[in-house]
Parts: structure tokens; sequence; C-alpha cells
């Protein structure tokens, strides 16, 4: 009996020492992606789009290739809701645009016209799976856009602007506990129409239609 009973006082001391130890022992880190982050980004973009510039009824400068693209640079502030391995977030960014095309001008040869988008801003939603310090996301949301038209022969010039919609995804991998880089591609698209009437040469029904556009960029992000 005896026996037993140092048996059951030593199996119990055991099992309650394993627990306590237990106690002692820290679970992996999971990376947190809440919270506000402000950061910056870099890449390449560009615009499609239709239209004409047309003052003589028998030549048309047809505006339908007048594709502009080139670099962009800005800044980008957000905030993250993590709930498990989602992540829920809202995202807004402004960039300064070099995206530039030119075209002859077919009635007043040697002449040129140039259209240059000099400023774009986004709006969007984000929603993304985290796989510990790697977030896979897709976004969606508002684009605006920026330029001028211009005719550099005969002169005068029309101030371009578009609103539309922007969709994408990227990926963005936590560096450190509050730096990360991420590389993100967008689709934009768009629906209005600048009027080319009043330039020196327009016609009534000249206009320039910004139609769709793309951007891919590489980011980084401070979270706070």
């Amino acid at each position: 009996m005896i026996n037993k009973l140092l048996l059951a006082g030593a199996v119990s001391a055991f099992v309650i020492s394993s627990a306590q130890a237990a106690d002692f022992v820290e679970e992996p880190a999971v990376y947190d992606w809440s919270g506000p982050y402000i950061g910056a980004h870099f890449g390449y973009g560009g615009v499609g789009t239709d239209g004409e510039f047309d003052r003589d009824a028998d030549v048309n400068n047809d505006l339908s290739d007048f594709d502009a693209e080139g670099i962009l640079g800005g800044a980008q502030l957000g905030w993250n809701w993590q709930s498990g391995d989602w992540v829920f977030g809202i995202e807004g960014d402004i960039s300064a645009v070099d995206w530039d095309s030119s075209a002859e001008d077919q009635i007043f040869a040697p002449g040129e016209v140039t259209l240059e988008i000099d400023f774009l801003a986004t709006i969007r939603g984000r929603v993304g799976w985290a796989m510990d310090n790697t977030l896979l996301y897709v976004t969606g949301g508002v684009a605006f856009l920026e330029g001028e038209f211009e005719d550099t022969e005969e002169g005068g010039s029309a101030d371009v602007s578009a609103t539309g919609g922007a969709i994408g995804g990227g990926l963005e991998w936590g560096m450190t506990e509050n730096l990360s880089i991420k590389a993100e591609g967008l689709y934009l698209f768009f629906d209005d129409d600048t009027s080319l009437a009043d330039l020196p040469t327009g016609a009534s029904t000249d206009s320039l239609e910004i139609e769709d556009g793309y951007i891919v960029r590489l980011g980084a992000n401070l979270r706070f």
C-alpha cells in the first residue's frame, strides 16, 4: 500500500511539474498587421485613350491610340484590421506621374499634339490573407487623374481630368515588426470625356477620353 501511495505521489508531482514547465514555454510570435501605416512607392504605368481632334472634314486626328506611359512615385497612408488570418484595410495614395505621349497633327503638319498626365490618386479597400509575415491581398476603389492636352503648333491646351475605378492585388512582406515592403498591380478604368472644342483649331465634336490604364509598383510601409 505504501509503495502504491509513493508511486501515485511521484506521478502526481511529475504531472504538476510538467504543467508548470509548459507555462514557461512561449507561443511562437505571430506577425501583427493591425494598425495605421504610412509609406512610399515607385513604379510604372500608363493610360489608353479614345477620341478625335478634327477641324478638317477630310482629315481626322485619331486619338484612339494616343496612349501615355511612364514612371510614377508617391506616398500612401492606410489602416489595417486583423481577425485571425484575415486582414481588412483601407488605403489612400497620391502619385506624381510622368506619363507622356505625342502624335503628328495630320491637319497642320509638321505640328504636334501632346498628352501629359501628371497626377494620380486612389482610395481603395483591401482584403488579405496573412501567412504570418506574408500578406496576399486584393484591392479595389476609386481612382482620379489629371493632366493636359496641348496643340503645340497652333497653340491652346485643355485640362484633362478623369474619375473612375481601380482594382488589383499584391503581396506584402513584413521585414521587421514595423517595416514591410510590397509589390502591387492595379487596373484603372475611366469613362470621362474632355472637350477639345475650345482649342483654336478644335471643332464642337472634338474630345479626348481616358479609357483605362494600369500601374505596377513597389512600395514600403512603416506601421505604428
